[in-house]
């Protein structure tokens, strides 16, 4: 389960935070903030193992077809892996309709998480109009 912890209108754009209680019984948090600018999405995944040791954290986005790739960072090691369309398997796909498939670009990021640890994803707008 997750709730909406902040709604904002800043001069960076529009911040919406999300508070994911998923994993709070299990001493894990994770907080999600979107910054909305006029030209770039951020997304600020802050996540905490707690008692726990370290955990393997996947961040997976499903992109349409030709938009660009999030520009990934991470507080530490991580590993990014891209697939579109894989014949047998369920990366690079995506379905608007039950029983339709379509290719899309499957992006994920594994990395494990010690403490505290921060994600950013950075897409941005590639078919807004030019500016005059």
């Amino acid at each position: 389960m997750a709730r909406v912890s902040r709604a904002d209108t800043t001069p960076d754009g529009i911040v919406l935070e999300l508070s994911n209680e998923t994993w709070t019984r299990r001493g894990v948090t994770h907080v999600r903030r979107c910054v909305i600018g006029t030209d770039e999405i951020e997304v600020i995944d802050e996540m905490d193992a707690g008692q726990h040791a370290s955990l393997d954290v996947h961040l997976h986005w499903l992109l349409p077809e030709d938009a660009p790739s999030p520009e990934i960072t991470s507080d530490g090691e991580g590993r990014l892996d891209i697939a579109r369309a894989e014949v047998d398997s369920v990366m690079g796909w995506r379905s608007l309709r039950y029983g339709e498939k379509q290719p899309a670009t499957s992006v994920t990021y594994v990395t494990r998480v010690t403490g505290h640890h921060t994600i950013r994803s950075r897409f941005l707008a590639t078919n807004l109009p030019t500016r005059l």
